[in-house]
């Protein structure tokens, strides 16, 4: 700006406007053939990624439409399944009720023997389908491949995967109005030592109390499904030579157009997809690699690839498209986009010719117009510089200041602190930050107005600012509370004496549109270096301080110390812990019995809710409940006891003699 204002540089414009009008055409040229590079090669890489973004996008529409029809067979296996294992149970069950109605004048354990062994010999599925009876306890009546389970409870049975599938089978009959139901679990297969997964389904034969059942294993019919879908990949084609393929989680080739691969093992890009995959939490997307195999023969070509992991079957379902293909592609393309941005850069040169020599006659005119005009744009900009220069300082105070007592606001005070900060430890000594809290001052609002009230806080400002002089600063932070940095303090007494000093200027009374006001002061203070070395820690420790002082009661000054800090540091210890107490199982609920004072029976109890914590002990619900009110956790709490007196209650009535009624306290 200076430059501009100078009499020389208006003078050099005037004598040599055909230098600078050189010079102008010289960049310009320089700059639009630079620019027109550029933005060709900008243009022509814009073409290689768009035509590679479609092509991704294609890719992943053809792999996502195969995972969604692996899903889609997948799903019509359990369907299948289901369906036909229901189907022989039913037959199953009209044959029991056929013996059953046949013979109603026998004994009971005569027709009970004649259905178990008519349902005993019953195969289907090549004779891998049979069945099974038990007792809606657990019992088992009769199991046509393991004989000798006949007679045991079969409740407590579990598979290798720690399911206790009758128990589980059973809990569902329980439900009122049940009759049957499906449930897994792995079993071994007959003469093998391997367990497969099984799906089931049992009926209830209700004359008995019986439950009729049978199961498939999704095995396999899961192989025959899977076979047919990898045949169908292989020979599945698009776009002339474009194919998809599948790899096993290891790296195995499962399909691929080409036949000699399957059976392969392509480890390096298996291993490539699961650590994109686990980069990016996610069980698809797009690798670039070295393919192994292109329809023309030609090996190790820059492939990208679109692969999706299918968790269930452990399948890495994949297609891609090869660089060298998109660039024979678009060849054509490119040539003709050259061809067009040179024609568009000589009529882009011929432009800027004939705008210069436009400039040459314009400068001319225009130098002789800023000899006049430039003495009235100086006085005018130097009268504008003014100008703002004062309302930039009017800015500057209105946002370091409180507009109700012109003292500093917590922008000017933190500000400050930082540099008392600095100041104090080079001389080796303290600073104090102490926050004052007007007693009463809600009061005198409440029963003068706020009229009476600012004026109050106007006067006590100006009482506080005598203290400070230029020995630190007091600032205003709103409403009641006042602030105070005191730097070079040579220590605690001497913070003591002045925080004294600032309630002894509050000890005579004030006088507001005649009303005499009485006024005393809650003073809570931190101590630079003891207490932090940051201004917004400081603020805070005084800050929480003068809430505990005021807790003391009114008119006491209180230093942050080392009993506060070890409370907060137990307290946040106890926030932290009590964050993940609920998913750790930290929890638990005890019951207090309630006695019928007659009987001496017990009719019910009382959920309370108990926390060890492994890192802090048994914690008192008086503390971690008030915890969990605080940061929103209560009812996490709540929904925990609820559910485990629940499920408690449920047990306890069901292994009582008379009703138990648990009541659970819940906070408001």
């Amino acid at each position: 700006m200076n430059a501009l204002t100078d009499k020389k540089l208006l003078y050099t414009i005037k004598t040599v406007p055909f230098a600078l009008i050189v010079l102008f055409i010289t960049l310009l040229l320089g700059l639009v053939v630079n620019d027109n590079k550029k933005r060709s090669s900008q243009l022509e890489q814009n073409l290689i990624t768009n035509n590679l973004l479609k092509q991704k996008e294609t890719i992943a529409q053809r792999v996502e439409s195969t995972y969604d029809q692996i899903r889609y067979e997948r799903q019509q296996i359990i369907s299948a399944l289901k369906a036909n294992v229901k189907s022989h149970v039913d037959i199953a069950h009209q044959i029991a009720f056929a013996i059953y109605n046949e013979n109603k004048g026998k004994p009971e354990q005569e027709v009970k023997n004649l259905i178990a062994e008519a349902i005993r010999n019953i195969r289907y599925n090549d004779g891998q389908g049979y069945f099974f009876i038990f007792q809606t306890d657990g019992l088992f009546v009769m199991h046509a491949t393991m004989p000798e389970e006949e007679g045991k409870q079969g409740i407590a049975f579990q598979d290798s995967h720690g399911v206790p599938y009758i128990e589980n089978f059973l809990n569902k009959l329980a439900i009122p109005n049940r009759t049957d139901g499906y449930y897994r679990w792995w079993f071994k297969k007959p003469h093998q030592n391997q367990e497969y997964e099984k799906i089931g389904y049992g009926r209830l034969f209700e004359p008995y109390g019986w439950v009729i059942g049978s199961g498939e294993y999704i095995e396999d019919t899961e192989q025959k499904v899977k076979q047919a879908l990898l045949d169908s990949i292989s020979n599945y084609r698009f776009d002339g030579n474009g194919y998809l393929f599948v790899l096993s989680k290891q790296g195995e080739v499962l399909a691929h157009k080409n036949d000699t691969l399957i059976g392969a093992n392509l480890t390096s890009i298996a291993e490539q997809a699961h650590t994109l995959m686990q980069s990016t939490h996610s069980n698809q997307g797009y690798i670039e690699y070295k393919a192994p195999y292109h329809p023309s023969g030609e090996a190790n070509m820059d492939k990208v690839s679109y692969i999706k992991f299918d968790h269930q079957w452990n399948w890495l379902i994949g297609t891609g498209v090869y660089i060298k293909d998109i660039h024979q592609n678009i060849a054509e393309q490119l040539a003709q986009m050259r061809e067009q941005n040179e024609n568009e850069q000589i009529k882009v040169l011929i432009l800027c010719l004939s705008l210069a020599l436009a400039l040459i006659l314009l400068s001319m005119l225009l130098s002789n117009y800023l000899g006049r005009r430039f003495n009235q744009f100086q006085r005018r900009i130097e009268k504008d510089f003014a100008l703002v220069e004062k309302g930039k300082e009017q800015l500057r105070h209105q946002a370091q200041h409180d507009v109700l007592t012109h003292l500093p606001n917590r922008i000017l005070l933190e500000a400050r602190t930082q540099k008392g900060i600095a100041f104090s430890r080079l001389q080796g000594k303290m600073l104090a930050v102490m926050f004052v809290d007007l007693d009463n001052f809600k009061r005198v609002n409440d029963k003068y107005g706020h009229e009476v009230g600012d004026e109050l806080l106007v006067q006590a400002g100006k009482r506080f600012s005598k203290l400070v002089k230029k020995n630190g600063i007091v600032a205003r932070f709103g409403g009641d509370e006042f602030v105070f940095s005191i730097p070079a303090i040579d220590n605690q007494a001497q913070a003591l004496a002045f925080a004294h000093s600032i309630q002894s200027s509050l000890s005579y009374p004030f006088l507001i549109h005649g009303i005499t006001l009485d006024l005393s002061s809650s003073i809570g203070v931190s101590l630079f270096p003891n207490d932090g070395d940051q201004p917004r820690d400081l603020l805070s420790k005084a800050d929480i301080v003068l809430t505990r002082s005021k807790k003391q009661g009114k008119g006491f000054v209180t230093f942050f110390d080392e009993r506060i800090r070890q409370e907060l540091r137990n307290h946040f210890l106890l926030e932290d812990e009590f964050q993940s107490a609920i998913k750790r199982g930290e929890l638990e609920v005890h019951y207090q019995p309630q006695v019928d004072s007659r009987s001496g029976e017990i009719i019910g109890a009382e959920a309370l809710c108990r926390w060890f914590s492994p890192t802090l002990g048994l914690v008192s619900p008086l503390v971690f409940i008030d915890i969990a009110e605080k940061n929103d956790a209560i009812l996490d709490v709540g929904a925990f006891v609820l559910d485990r007196a629940c499920r408690d209650a449920k047990r306890l009535n069901r292994e009582s003699k008379r009703p138990i009624t648990i009541s659970v306290n819940v906070s408001p």
